[in-house]
């Protein structure tokens, strides 16, 4: 099964994460570091979403993203494509440099904004490498301290929340104050994830809702519907039209069928001339489908590749 679903809603706040892969890391030297923050500048320039915190780890990222009109995915393979390129060149290396995808959580601004800062700009302090955050380079600590000129973090936001707008040498202070979150709370487990208290994540579900009759009418072309499932399986769009295949073959094409009877609204007929099989096999596909996953497990992979 790919991983669970991700949420991509317009003007929402996303804590995002990443780490190399096999937890290696992905910064080696300070050049490393400030070529990230390139990609991530660059990227800014190109897309819409405003940065309100990040930290650069040896071996991982953080970042505090609103999602603005570009689609958050959009965003972070912006930065993770340039960069992974940029690494693999300069360290004659082939491969995936990062775990996966990215992972993120989708987060009430109102609730968890000040305390994600503190838990984003504390990841130093917590792994050792110094004793105080100012003292980290690589993070968003001196943005908010009102030392870094042309700055692509948004503080105003901060302040603004806390009403101290323009009050930046009380930063530092503002942050001993504010309670820390802890490893359960800000990593939600289930099948949403969602940073928030009951009335937040009913709205989040409503909206999820909402999307989805939207994409229903949409009606994805099958050609796209397939580069999605097979990027989330990890296999080629070539493979769900092959005769046989290995068990996660069979479970993408079976999602894939599924997805493009249910979701998008494809006939059958028409499924079954693209993966170059005969109406049965998207029947059994779909009962397949029907009979050994949960509506959870089914809405999560259509989340992934609808979104």
């Amino acid at each position: 099964m790919p991983r669970q679903a991700r949420i991509d809603i317009e003007g929402g706040l996303y804590h995002v994460f990443n780490r190399g892969i096999r937890k290696e890391n992905i910064f080696r030297d300070d050049s490393d570091y400030s070529f990230f923050l390139d990609s991530l500048s660059k990227t800014y320039s190109k897309y819409s979403f405003d940065l309100y915190a990040y930290a650069l780890m040896p071996n991982h990222f953080h970042l505090l993203i609103e999602r603005a009109s570009d689609p958050l995915s959009l965003v972070m393979k912006s930065i993770s494509v340039r960069y992974a390129a940029y690494f693999n060149r300069k360290y004659s290396r082939t491969g995936h440099l990062f775990q996966g995808r990215f992972s993120s959580i989708l987060c009430s601004k109102e609730t968890y904004l000040i305390k994600l800062i503190k838990y984003i700009h504390l990841n130093p302090v917590r792994a050792g490498f110094v004793e105080k955050p100012s003292e980290w380079k690589w993070s968003s600590y001196d943005d908010y301290l009102g030392k870094r000129k042309n700055t692509l973090v948004n503080t105003d936001a901060f302040f603004d929340l806390i009403s101290l707008s323009g009050r930046r040498g009380e930063f530092s202070n503002i942050m001993k104050g504010i309670s820390i979150l802890n490893e359960e709370e800000l990593y939600p487990a289930g099948s949403l994830p969602v940073l928030g208290d009951a009335e937040f994540k009913k709205s989040v579900l409503k909206r999820k809702r909402y999307r989805r009759k939207t994409l229903e009418s949409e009606r994805l072309p099958l050609s796209k519907l397939a580069v999605r499932i097979a990027e989330e399986f990890d296999i080629s769009t070539a493979d769900l039209k092959i005769k046989k295949g290995s068990k996660k073959i069979t479970e993408a094409r079976s999602f894939f069928c599924y997805i493009a009877s249910r979701y998008c609204g494809h006939t059958n007929v028409n499924i079954a001339k693209y993966i170059k099989k005969d109406y049965s096999t998207v029947s059994h596909a779909l009962t397949r489908i029907s009979k050994n996953k949960t509506p959870d497990e089914i809405q999560a992979v259509a989340d992934l590749v609808l979104n």
